[in-house]
């Protein structure tokens, strides 16, 4: 049976796709799923090599790695390292072939097209599941939005999430409305809550897009995202913190045993609670990482 292709889109390149992508292979491989990432074309001088000897990008070895599986050319098919403000070297398959200009690059994407396309059926045949990782587009950007329409079209994934920076406030409803227009997609995903953001753009997009929000994301680490909670997200954007979150960050986070015995320590009084009982909770809080994650 051929795997199941999902497209992550968004806006800059710094939107927080590349984490998600890594966070739902994560996810994926725990629930027995065999997943892994794609990356049609990349464009950074920051690379890994495969086991063959092929170069691919050094984030997609990264979601590799998350996903449980050894990087292998066919996750990263095109690769653009940067040589020079307007050319770069040109990797297909892992393999340098060629340097070109940005000019000459445009003729030659029939053929780079044709890579991306003869990796991707491989992999649909090997996994249950491929996360497609896009490259970050600006509405207003008509050519690379061409781009991205076309690859969606030939791809053809079975579902299609877009990424928000929270950050970006209000005017990621002018970007998603943009997306809906031009490619589509089914789900949001909201990313840098940890920010200044309390994510009001959360109910704009809601309200004006009709897309459900699917994913939150509180942070730059793999763990650091969940499913979308409504009811709490509403807590944030009043000021009044999201405690359910607080809890299940705690009883994820905290030693059971170890909390029940500081517990008693503390109610038995006559000094029993020590400097080190305190210090060992203190560390176990740590481990929850920052709360302003979660009161906002």
């Amino acid at each position: 049976m051929s795997g199941r292709s999902l497209m992550v889109q968004g806006t800059t390149s710094d939107a927080g796709k590349t984490t998600l992508v890594a966070g739902l292979c994560r996810v994926l491989k725990r629930r027995g799923v065999r997943v892994a990432p794609f990356k049609p074309q990349n464009m950074a001088l920051n690379s890994a090599v495969t086991a063959d000897g092929g170069e691919i990008g050094r984030a997609q070895a990264l979601q590799a790695q998350a996903a449980g599986i050894a990087p292998i050319t066919d996750l990263n098919p095109v690769l653009l390292k940067p040589s020079s403000d307007v050319g770069a070297q040109v990797i297909i398959h892992g393999k340098a072939v060629t340097q070109m200009d940005a000019r000459a690059y445009h003729d030659y994407k029939q053929v780079a097209m044709a890579a991306v396309l003869a990796s991707h059926a491989r992999l649909v045949e090997r996994f249950d599941v491929l996360l497609v990782d896009t490259a970050g587009r600006l509405a207003i950007d008509e050519a690379l939005m061409a781009e991205i329409k076309e690859l969606h079209a030939t791809l053809n994934p079975v579902e299609t999430l877009f990424v928000v920076d929270a950050m970006i406030g209000q005017d990621a409803v002018n970007t998603a409305l943009a997306f809906q227009e031009g490619v589509g997609f089914d789900g949001v995903v909201l990313t840098k809550l940890d920010g200044d953001a309390r994510g009001g753009a959360a109910l704009s997009i809601a309200r004006v897009i009709g897309k459900p929000i699917m994913f939150a994301s509180s942070g730059e680490g793999l763990k650091d995202f969940d499913v979308f909670h409504p009811e709490r997200m509403a807590s944030r954007i009043l000021g009044m913190g999201d405690m359910l979150t607080l809890i299940e960050q705690a009883e994820k986070t905290f030693d059971q045993e170890q909390s029940k015995l500081a517990a008693e320590k503390l109610l038995a009084g006559k000094g029993q609670f020590t400097l080190g009982d305190f210090l060992a909770q203190m560390q176990q809080m740590r481990k929850m990482g920052p709360m302003s994650k979660i009161f906002g």
